[in-house]
């Protein structure tokens, strides 16, 4: 009996094994399809466009037309290269000595979100949201953070709220000082994310399910990035409130230096 039990013991540890590489493989070929759709579809659009530069038949067209077509070059490469910056940053956090890398200086918060709003409000402004920055009356204080991932997290929030905010809606960022830590709010009239999917949100390639059927080419690595690189500063906190289909806010609080 006992030989017979442990015999039923070891099947069970197989079969879980088993269900969990599985699992594994699953997720691991959801990713790939999703980042391949991701990767295809800029793809085809600046290979389409090139050749008509290639074989000569985009000089046939209006000179407004081809500025059009470069301007759409620019813009899909731009994505591309997110998109691929996005993939190599997740890869790397999920090594086991990726905190280890990370350098911490002393950082104006005030000129980073300076530097992504401004990277970003042309796109916002191409998908026809008003998009604002409400800076601090006073001076900020500095904070300690990685400049490059940090700047990373805020931008793939703004990055979301671009995404997933339709036509005439409003993105809003905001920064100020409360005690002592300096406090950062990104404000969106988006879709906002389902209830049933608030816990999960932060697990690398999820997606709400409001979003996975609206917009189909998206790999889900945003919030994963977002949540690992506020993990990884002392100090740092990350909340959000959201209502489907009434937007999201996500507040951002760091220590300040003294």
């Amino acid at each position: 009996m006992k030989n017979h039990s442990n015999q039923n013991i070891t099947r069970q540890k197989k079969i879980k094994r088993k269900s969990k590489r599985r699992n594994s493989l699953d997720v691991g070929l959801g990713y790939l399809c999703s980042v391949s759709h991701r990767l295809r579809s800029p793809i085809s659009v600046i290979l389409g466009t090139v050749s008509m530069f290639r074989d000569k038949s985009v000089y046939k067209l209006p000179r407004k037309t081809q500025e059009q077509f470069i301007e759409n070059i620019y813009k899909k490469t731009l994505e591309l290269h997110g998109t691929i910056e996005n993939i190599l940053a997740a890869s790397e956090m999920s090594t086991k000595d990726f905190a280890k890398r990370l350098n911490f200086v002393p950082v104006q918060i005030e000129d980073l979100i300076k530097e992504v709003y401004k990277d970003s409000l042309k796109d916002a402004k191409k998908e026809g949201l008003f998009f604002t920055y409400k800076k601090s009356k006073n001076k900020l204080s500095l904070i300690s953070a990685d400049k490059k991932y940090l700047k990373l997290a805020i931008a793939n929030l703004i990055d979301n709220a671009i995404q997933y905010t339709k036509e005439g809606g409003k993105i809003e960022i905001t920064a100020r000082k409360l005690k002592d830590n300096v406090i950062i709010k990104i404000k969106d009239t988006g879709m906002g994310i389902p209830k049933k999917d608030t816990k999960g949100i932060f697990k690398k390639f999820y997606r709400a399910s409001n979003a996975t059927t609206t917009y189909t080419d998206y790999p889900g690595l945003g919030l994963f990035i977002v949540k690992k690189v506020l993990d990884l500063h002392p100090g740092a906190k990350m909340s959000f409130k959201s209502k489907e289909g009434n937007g999201t806010c996500f507040t951002l609080s760091f220590p300040i230096v003294r």
